[in-house]
């Protein structure tokens, strides 16, 4: 009589698998969709709209804006927004999520301060479609500005001064709206 070795096998291939997975890790998911415009863009993500960590007590972002249609300037209802990001504390992962425009086209998301590469400004990426139709968006921020990368003013010039970020700071948050275009 052999003795069954189904079992063994079967976590000898779970373990080899988990491995492999580890070893592509999150920055070879990260750049798997050749037609991204932008560098870490990948469609696998999670619906969320609260991108802290920790107790999340310390001073955030609060990010929201409103997405327009580029030809008539009426909201965007059901917009998919995606959003991704350095973790402030990786050299390497992204976090990343999306959710959806309310009816009147608005969105809005909280987010820890992102992490930056060395010599840049910390910065959101933002991806925005809906029926076929896309736009990207680039945000960079320091403690007290937002500013719409030369990329964004290119994509959204059609909503005119809407298209730069505004910013408010308070004790707890610092609030940025940026509109975009579809």
């Amino acid at each position: 009589m052999k003795p069954d070795n189904s079992r063994r096998k079967f976590l000898r291939n779970s373990a080899v698998a988990t491995v492999g997975f580890s070893l592509i890790g999150t920055a070879t998911l990260a750049n798997v969709n050749p037609g991204s415009n932008f560098p870490g863009y990948s469609s696998y993500s999670n619906e969320k709209t609260d991108f802290r960590s920790g107790l999340k007590l310390d001073k955030h972002l609060e990010i929201k804006g409103q997405i327009l249609d580029a030809n008539s300037l009426m909201p965007v209802a059901n917009a998919k927004v995606e959003v991704w990001f350095k973790d402030a504390n990786s050299s390497w992962k992204l976090k990343r999520g999306y959710f959806h425009t309310d009816s009147n086209g608005d969105y809005s998301f909280k987010s820890d301060w992102p992490g930056r590469k060395k010599g840049e400004l910390p910065r959101f990426y933002f991806r925005i479609s809906k029926d076929g139709r896309e736009n990207y968006g680039l945000l960079c921020v320091n403690q007290k500005q937002a500013f719409a990368h030369s990329s964004h003013w290119e994509k959204h010039q059609a909503l005119g001064a809407k298209t730069l970020p505004t910013v408010k700071n308070q004790l707890t948050n610092n609030t940025i709206n940026l509109n975009f275009s579809l």
